[in-house]
């Protein structure tokens, strides 16, 4: 423990994950949540399921259920039953509008924990994608927004994503969203 607790103090990112995911099993929660809240910030999916749970719960953080559901959705994509589990939970409790601002600032998370290695063009697109998504989201907190325009518009954008080879689903979001426009449209 002491090997990992020195290698974090010299900024070792994955001595950090292990050492606060070390000390949380040790029962020394709150001294863990520091290092696992960087962890977190990283992308790392065992931190981001704690501190998603701490933030939830407001036990080992303050309550925060935008961010719980952030970390939560980031953590659940990565494959982490526990977090699928975890979320299927925050969407029972949790108002539409929190859980929309939960999974775009997810977005702008997995966006900035990539950009590094993105060209300039890619990065651009990125965040044309998830602009367009935090608008339409906006619009429809604010009520001039129905369900039925944010799906077409964030639809649209993850069609765009798909298309240019940066997501799968292209055959599934280009579809998807004519289908909900012509929905729209016919309602």
């Amino acid at each position: 423990l002491d090997y990992y607790r020195k290698a974090s103090e010299r900024g070792h990112p994955r001595a950090q994950d292990s050492y606060g995911l070390l000390l949380f099993a040790m029962n020394r929660r709150q001294e863990a949540m520091p290092y696992l809240q960087k962890s977190a910030e990283r992308g790392e999916p065992n931190a981001q399921y704690i501190v998603g749970t701490a933030l939830y719960n407001g036990d080992l953080a303050p309550r925060d259920p935008v961010r719980a559901y952030a970390m939560m959705t980031s953590a659940a994509r990565k494959g982490m039953p526990s977090a699928t589990t975890g979320l299927a939970t925050m969407d029972q409790a949790l108002p539409e509008p929190t859980r929309n601002q939960g999974l775009a600032l997810a977005a702008v998370l997995a966006f900035l924990w990539h950009v590094d290695s993105m060209g300039a063009v890619d990065a651009a697109i990125w965040c044309a994608a998830i602009a367009s998504g935090l608008w339409a989201t906006g619009r429809f907190m604010q009520g001039s927004f129905g369900m039925l325009e944010v799906l077409v518009v964030e639809c649209g954008a993850l069609a765009t994503l798909a298309a240019l080879g940066m997501i799968d689903g292209y055959m599934v979001f280009k579809p998807l969203t004519m289908v909900i426009a012509i929905f729209f449209v016919a309602v």
